[in-house]
């Protein structure tokens, strides 16, 4: 039995993940865990095999979770499951040390191949693009510019198109305003985009926003 535990602040998905479990004989959960806080008590309480978490969390970046679990526990591994597009955020965060990058959409079995898959073997991604499993990302050869974004870079975007003040994002991400201002303007770069509305069109098109 792989020892799976959810971290994701919405109801529904652990009670999706909990009749998956009863269903199959392949993961047992955790108790679930709706805070990151929460999660790493569970930690200290449970042999984890992998965590399965949301990339919107209250109180911390994703990025910056992942960092803190990674470093924590290195033998765990971590599968991103969320709404927002895999085309932005996946490569970036499996930059970041997540191993996979599922969408809410993934039907029950295929998340059940995805975490026997990363349990067993390794990292993938899943895209509305493909319905086969990707086994062969190479993450040092991006597709696309957004892909060439680093994860913090990625997380300051996010910020910068939902209309959050600089002094904000510095304050969110724990870096100073200066800084913030150094990511924007390599985001513009990387983006081939020349201004704060040209960014906003281009993540509306990718559904950033």
């Amino acid at each position: 039995m792989i020892q799976t535990l959810v971290l994701d602040s919405n109801p529904i998905v652990h009670t999706g993940f909990e009749k998956i479990a009863k269903d199959s004989n392949q993961i047992s959960l955790a108790p679930p865990a709706y805070l990151y806080n929460h999660a790493f008590k569970i930690l200290t309480q449970y042999p984890i095999d992998i965590i399965v978490m949301d990339m919107e969390l209250q109180g911390i970046s994703p990025v910056t979770l992942i960092e803190k679990i990674r470093e924590e526990y290195p033998q765990i591994k971590i599968i991103v499951f969320s709404n927002q597009p895999s085309k932005v955020y996946s490569i970036s965060l499996l930059k970041a040390g997540a191993t996979a990058y599922l969408s809410k959409k993934t039907n029950s079995e295929l998340l059940l191949e995805a975490i026997n898959y990363v349990y067993n073997k390794g990292f993938y991604v899943t895209s509305r693009h493909r319905t086969q499993l990707n086994y062969n990302i190479n993450l040092e050869d991006p597709k696309t510019n957004f892909e060439t974004l680093s994860p913090r870079e990625i997380e300051v975007l996010k910020l910068l198109v939902e209309g959050t003040k600089n002094i904000d994002i510095a304050e969110k991400l724990d870096i100073n305003q200066k800084t913030v201002n150094t990511y924007k303007t390599r985001i513009l770069t990387k983006l081939n985009v020349d201004n704060s509305f040209d960014l906003y069109l281009h993540s509306k098109q990718l559904r950033i926003i």
